[in-house]
């Protein structure tokens, strides 16, 4: 569905247009009759010859309402100027012009209503004089059609064919890649129906929404099924990007929504308070923007204060562009690729508060750095492998889950997966991160592959007759900024690709090499030779150091060295058991519970021959490895019997 918006001063017969073509009276409210203005936003609909449903939004001309004007604009395909013939450009007809400019809008038909109350040379002077001043405006080029509220029979119907062939003729071919990213609809408007619950309103701003899909209200967290689907007053299965859409949400109640909410298909999306895009100063502004400025933010149908930090350059002039950092009063949900409007707290050019606009480039603040800048500048280009850059350099050390990627950037997700999967050496790590994917700048990951390798080359110096060096002491070794689950993704990495060599307990450098002394070699087969005769009583540390005549210091190196070389089990602090013994009782133990099912600890120590100094230990040990589990009586049984 194409959705078109009126624009326009006060009063210059925007409702009474989508009246006439519609027989849609959009003022609902008591107030807005009684003073015969907009004040909330109206909603029609229009069945145009060749088939498409076009969505009508009719937006508030009054300044005191331009917030109302923006939620409206927002996600709005086709923008219809409305200009009253008797009194031509106005205040609030430059502001809207400026906000839809802002917002992104390239496409605009203008209507000149009221031509019934002037003779034909005012009229012309009229057309000229909106026609000069759209100039230089994304509406310069755009058809200007007569029309008057009193036209009947086929006055009106040629009008109507006119303004259709229109909307038809900008609306061809018209392609919504919103569609293909996640589903996210900002709230403009909630009601209750009985029998019903809730219901909330608004236009699909991505993705696709279906009756039963589960759906989340931001801020605020409540979750809950679509009871049902409502497109213009008809069920519907399904709502898709640019769709005008009534929403049922049973299990949410009244006042836990509102406008400037936002519904949210995924738990990916957070609200945010800070945040940094491109900003664009509206180019009628009468003073120069400071490096710090507050005003009100403004995007989809929320809006909250907001103060602003202008990244590069000391001041903004008019017309002028820079990348700013916003922090705002309250969080919002945001989509990255979103527009914003910034608007001061009283009147700064000849036709409004309207400060500037732009584009919400990332969910985070940003420092003013020249890589920064860079990678801000990388996400309002085109290029999907640039944009990936840009997002995995402003993520940092913990980079970018793939699952968020369609929130972060206004691509298609397949497009954006390719570009992450090319293989140049440039580009993004593709990483599994505890199960789930990731993607890591390059330089980041290169810093990561820096670190962990200087630590193992030292362990490789220190330890020289270990074969390698334990992962969970390398995590220790590693600086606190770095993030030890994207680290251990990284060692992954560096294993793959040849630079580490590793098992699940042990990394080192590819190419290490462990270099036995003979006597090293001796005191090796001493130590395992002990333990072997011990079976499954082997002599504990302090028993060992003093058989073999040797430091607790050197027991360590060398029980570690048998342990790395599977030629011992440590089973506690104290005891090493020799691989056959374990083997050997872990036999007779699940010999006796698949016979009996459950073993208590005197049953264990007669299966065993063992006193409670070692029989504790062995069971306890062959709890850690889930063998077994002791129950709540202190017997044992096999994990899952």
């Amino acid at each position: 569905m194409i959705v078109v918006g009126t624009a326009g001063h006060i009063d210059h017969g925007k409702t009474t247009l989508i009246q006439r073509l519609t027989g849609i009276e959009t003022d609902r409210l008591k107030e807005e009759k009684l003073r015969g203005i907009s004040i909330e936003l109206g909603f029609a609909y229009l069945d145009l010859p060749d088939g498409q449903r076009v969505g009508l939004i009719d937006v508030p001309g009054h300044e005191r309402f331009v917030h109302h004007m923006i939620a409206g604009a927002t996600g709005v395909d086709l923008v219809v100027l409305v200009v009253a013939a008797d009194e031509g450009v106005m205040p609030q007809t430059r502001e809207h012009i400026s906000i839809c400019e802002l917002l992104g809008m390239r496409r605009g038909i203008v209507v000149l209503t009221k031509t019934d109350l002037v003779d034909a040379d005012w009229l012309e002077l009229v057309r000229e004089d909106v026609a000069d001043y759209l100039q230089g405006t994304f509406l310069a080029e755009s058809s200007i059609i007569d029309f008057a509220a009193t036209w009947e029979g086929e006055q009106l119907q040629s009008f109507k064919d006119e303004l259709y062939g229109c909307i038809m003729a900008l609306t061809r071919a018209f392609e919504k890649v919103a569609e293909q990213r996640p589903f996210m609809m900002p709230v403009d408007r909630v009601f209750s129906i009985k029998g019903f619950g809730t219901v909330v309103t608004g236009t699909v701003q991505s993705g696709v929404v279906q009756t039963g899909g589960k759906v989340r209200v931001l801020p605020g967290g409540g979750v809950t099924k679509v009871r049902r689907l409502e497109i213009h007053g008809q069920i519907a299965p399904e709502s898709r990007a640019g769709t005008r859409t009534a929403i049922n949400l049973p299990d949410i109640a009244r006042d836990e929504v509102q406008r400037g909410n936002v519904l949210v298909a995924s738990d990916v999306l957070e609200p945010v308070v800070q945040l940094s895009g491109s900003l664009h100063v509206v180019s009628g502004l009468q003073v120069d923007l400071k490096p710090q400025f507050k005003a009100l933010f403004h995007t989809g149908s929320a809006y909250a204060e907001a103060a602003v930090r202008v990244l590069s350059g000391a001041s903004l002039a008019a017309g002028g562009e820079a990348m700013v950092g916003i922090r705002l009063a309250a969080p919002l949900a945001i989509l990255p690729g979103d527009r914003f409007i910034l608007r001061a707290f009283s009147m700064v050019a000849d036709y409004g508060r309207t400060l500037g606009g732009g584009t919400i480039l990332w969910p985070g603040s940003v420092k003013g750095r020249p890589e920064n800048l860079e990678a801000l500048e990388q996400l309002a280009g085109d290029a999907p492998r640039a944009l990936l850059d840009g997002l995995t350099r402003l993520a940092g050390l913990e980079g970018v889950a793939e699952a968020s990627l369609g929130y972060l950037a206004p691509y298609p997700l397949h497009e954006l997966l390719a570009a992450a999967q090319e293989e140049d050496g440039q580009g993004p790590l593709r990483l599994s991160v505890e199960g789930a994917w990731r993607l890591l700048n390059r330089e980041f990951f290169n810093a990561y592959s820096r670190h962990i390798e200087v630590a193992v080359a030292e362990f490789h110096k220190r330890q020289p007759r270990r074969s390698g060096m334990p992962r969970e002491e390398l995590k220790s070794q590693l600086p606190a900024y770095l993030q030890r689950r994207v680290a251990a993704a990284v060692v992954e990495k560096l294993v793959a690709d040849g630079l580490l060599t590793g098992n699940e307990r042990l990394v080192a450098l590819a190419g290490f090499d462990v270099h036995l002394d003979s006597e090293f070699v001796l005191q090796l087969d001493a130590v395992e030779r002990e333990l072997k005769v011990g079976s499954v009583a082997p002599p504990g540390r302090d028993a060992l150091s003093a058989s073999l005549g040797l430091t607790d210091v050197e027991l360590s190196e060398l029980l570690n060295h048998l342990s790395e070389q599977g030629r011992a089990v440590k089973v506690s602090s104290d005891f090493h058991y020799h691989p056959s013994a374990v083997a050997l009782a872990r036999q007779q133990l699940v010999g006796l519970l698949q016979e009996r099912g459950t073993a208590s600890t005197q049953e264990l120590k007669d299966l065993w021959g063992l006193t409670r100094k070692h029989l504790i230990p062995l069971a306890e040990y062959f709890d850690s490895v889930h063998l077994t589990v002791r129950t709540a009586n202190s017997e044992r049984r096999l994990r899952g019997q």
